[in-house]
C-alpha cells in the first residue's frame, strides 16, 4: 500500500454548502492504493478528522449557545463534503473512509 498526499488540484469535488449557501470545493486529505487479488489497484479516499467533528454534536447545560451553533455548523459542513466525497468514491469503484485520533492510536 502506498498513501499519496492530494495536491490541491487533484480530486477535488464540489458540493453545496447549506451554511453558506453556495458551491465549494472539498478537497480530500489522502489517496491510498493498494494492490489486491488478480493485479487489481483498489483506491481509498482518506479524510482526516477529529472525533468531535465527526459525531452531530449535543447541546449539554455547559456548552454555551454560540459554541452549540458553530459545531452544529461544522458538523453540518463536513456532513455535505462527505456526501459528495462518498458520491464520487461509489461513481469510481473507490473506499471512502474518515479517520480520526482513534484510528491512530
Amino acid at each position: 500500500m502506498y498513501f499519496h498526499y492530494n495536491a490541491p488540484q487533484r480530486n477535488n469535488q464540489l458540493y453545496y454548502d447549506n451554511i453558506r449557501k453556495k458551491t465549494r470545493r472539498y478537497y480530500l486529505d489522502f489517496i491510498a492504493k493498494t494492490h489486491v487479488g488478480g493485479g487489481f489497484i483498489k483506491t481509498i479516499l482518506i479524510e482526516v478528522k477529529c472525533k468531535k467533528e465527526t459525531i452531530e454534536p449535543k447541546k449539554t447545560s455547559r456548552m454555551s449557545d454560540k459554541t452549540y451553533r458553530e459545531a452544529m455548523k461544522t458538523w453540518l459542513t463536513n456532513n455535505a463534503k462527505w456526501a459528495a466525497a462518498k458520491k464520487f468514491a461509489k461513481a469510481k469503484n473507490y473506499e471512502f473512509v474518515i479517520i480520526n485520533e482513534t484510528h491512530l492510536s
